[in-house]
């Protein structure tokens, strides 16, 4: 059974259960596009990964989870934040288990404090609709 999720521009996630993983992502590319086709338009930005500091001004940027300790991927997170990056995604599917600790540190640094760019949680590399609609209201 694959497990199928949707961002969506406007807020949370839509998930459903599909029994063929093939079917699940078709289905999750198509209900993406209607979904950012019906939100409207969407601020068009440069995504790129965290492996080159230099590119990150104003940027989305994908930050893979990687197993590193709490610390050390907040240290990483907020020095995205101050290289001027315009959003993080941290990518973290669930999988190793370990790196729960350290995503939770990060998003519990986060919340509730006044950062410079917007910071999400998502399962793949697939920059959501929602954190690109949150780069353009920061």
């Amino acid at each position: 059974m694959a497990r199928l999720t949707v961002s969506l521009a406007v807020g949370p996630t839509v998930g459903v259960e599909v029994g063929d993983p093939a079917l699940a992502e078709a289905l999750r590319g198509h209900l993406q596009a209607r979904l950012d086709a019906a939100v409207g338009d969407l601020p068009d930005v440069p995504v790129v990964t965290d492996d080159d500091p230099t590119a990150v001004s104003g940027a989305l940027v994908l930050v893979p989870v990687r197993g590193r300790s709490p610390a050390a991927l907040l240290a990483h997170v907020e020095a995205l934040e101050a290289a001027g990056a315009g959003g993080l995604q941290l990518v973290w599917s669930g999988r190793p288990r370990s790196a729960e600790r350290a995503v939770f540190h990060v998003l519990e640094a986060w919340r509730g404090t006044k950062r410079r760019c917007p910071l999400l949680l998502a399962p793949d590399t697939t920059p959501t609709s929602f954190l690109r609609r949150a780069m353009r209201q920061s």
